[in-house]
C-alpha cells in the first residue's frame, strides 16, 4: 500500500543553513532514532534482500551502480554477488580487501536519506520522504546511501559529519562498496 500525505514545511536542504545548532542536533538525534526503529521492523519478507514486496525484486539502489541487480533470494546470495564484484577489483589493488561477510542482518533501510528527503514541518517534527529505494539490506547500506545520494548537492560539513551518528559507522564496508 502507498499512503500519501501533504506535509507543510521545508526540506532539511532548504532549512539547514539557517537552523540553530540545537535544532540541528535534534534533527540528527531524531534521524538516528528513526534509523534504529526501521532496523527493528520485520515482516514475512524481511529475510529477502531488496525492495519491499511479496516476492524477490531487483535491487535498484546506489550500492549496485546505475542498473538494478538481482533479485537475490537470500542474504547469502546478496553477499555472494557483492563478493563477485569485489573479486573483480581486488587483483588491481595493492592490498586486496577482505570479502563481505554475512554477519550483518538484513534490516529495513530507507536507502535515500538525503537532505532533500527529510522534511521539517511547521511544528519542527521530522518527516522522511521518498521511500522509493527502501528495502531490506545489510545495515551498512544506510550509511553508504547517505554518503552517496547527494552528488548534485553539496552536503554541508556538519551534515556530512553527522552521517555516522545517524546510521552507525562501517568503515570497512564503506571501503568495499566504494571499490565496487
Amino acid at each position: 500500500y502507498a499512503v500519501l500525505e501533504y506535509i507543510e514545511g521545508q526540506t532539511v536542504a532548504d532549512a539547514w543553513k539557517l537552523m540553530p545548532s540545537e535544532q540541528k542536533k535534534s534533527v540528527i538525534k531524531t534521524l538516528h532514532d528513526y534509523v534504529t526503529r526501521l532496523q527493528q521492523i520485520k515482516d514475512d519478507h524481511s529475510s529477502t534482500p531488496g525492495p519491499l514486496g511479496r516476492t524477490s525484486l531487483a535491487c535498484d539502489a546506489f550500492q549496485f551502480g546505475h542498473k538494478a541487480k538481482g533479485p537475490f533470494e537470500d542474504s547469502a546470495e546478496l553477499v555472494g554477488f557483492l563478493n563477485e564484484r569485489l573479486d573483480l577489483i581486488n587483483p588491481k589493488r595493492p592490498k586486496p580487501l577482505d570479502p563481505f561477510h554475512g554477519e550483518w542482518p538484513l534490516v529495513l533501510t530507507h536507502n535515500d536519506l538525503n537532505m532533500t528527503n527529510v522534511m521539517i514541518d511547521n511544528d519542527r517534527k521530522v518527516w522522511l520522504l521518498d521511500w522509493g529505494r527502501a528495502g531490506y539490506y545489510p545495515q551498512y547500506f544506510e550509511q553508504y546511501a547517505m554518503i552517496h545520494t547527494m552528488p548534485g548537492l553539496k552536503q554541508p560539513e556538519d551534515w556530512a559529519a553527522a552521517i555516522q551518528e545517524i546510521t552507525g559507522d562501517y568503515p570497512e564496508e564503506m571501503e568495499k562498496l566504494d571499490s565496487i
